[in-house]
């Protein structure tokens, strides 16, 4: 169990530095090393595959809920899926919301796609997942949505070979260099984004398993 003991030590401390969307930078926090970066990517992963074969359904009633459902609400949900010692945690856990929320839906749509990048005939409606779309963090991250779902349906192959790539390694920057033109002309216009590689996996991810899995 000592190793287990690290590997969420580890998650914790990193995890927590780690930029996503939605949070941000104390004054004098140091910014964390690319290794640190892609070391909390890859242990959050694993939490999130932990978590997902120890409780499937519990999994996609969190991320079917309501994204602006209210932050307390969220936080008892999170808490639930990753603070059950299900996967051997000691004390609690402290995890950036869509880093986590991100790695969920990278491991469903791993998990249950298989091989297959079908895509649904039209365009999911991400709408059915906020309760106001015209709040700041609704319209956010309907923005954000709009570019994954572009971007997951011009090329859904290149998509899966990003988030499908070890964390920091040379695939991943490969991929997210074929996926440039992509994103360029999927861009929302007159919008500002500022896309971070953790942002761009979640995003992603959520597209590819909305665009692939649910609508099945």
């Amino acid at each position: 169990m000592r190793g287990q003991a690290f590997f969420f030590a580890a998650l914790i401390v990193l995890g927590l530095a780690v930029p996503t969307y939605g949070q941000s930078s104390k004054p004098d926090q140091v910014a964390p090393s690319n290794f640190q970066i892609n070391l909390a990517r890859s242990l959050a992963f694993r939490l999130a595959q932990c978590v997902l074969t120890k409780g499937k359904a519990n999994v996609k009633d969190y991320v079917n809920a309501k994204y602006d459902r209210p932050g307390e609400e969220g936080v008892k949900a999170r808490g639930r899926l990753i603070n059950g010692k299900l996967c051997g945690a000691e004390g609690s856990l402290s995890l950036p919301v869509f880093l986590f929320r991100g790695d969920l839906f990278k491991a469903l749509y791993l998990s249950e796609s298989g091989t297959s990048v079908a895509l649904s005939a039209s365009p999911f409606d991400y709408r059915t997942f906020v309760i106001d779309p015209s709040s700041p963090d609704s319209a956010e991250y309907l923005k954000l949505m709009e570019l994954a779902s572009c971007v997951a349906r011009t090329d859904p192959a290149e998509a899966r070979r990003y988030i499908s790539a070890r964390p920091g390694s040379e695939a991943e920057t490969v991929s997210i260099g074929n996926l440039n033109p992509t994103l360029s002309s999927c861009f929302p216009a007159n919008s500002t984004i500022k896309l971070t590689r953790p942002l761009l996996t979640a995003i992603l991810s959520e597209a590819l398993y909305r665009e692939t899995i649910q609508k099945r």
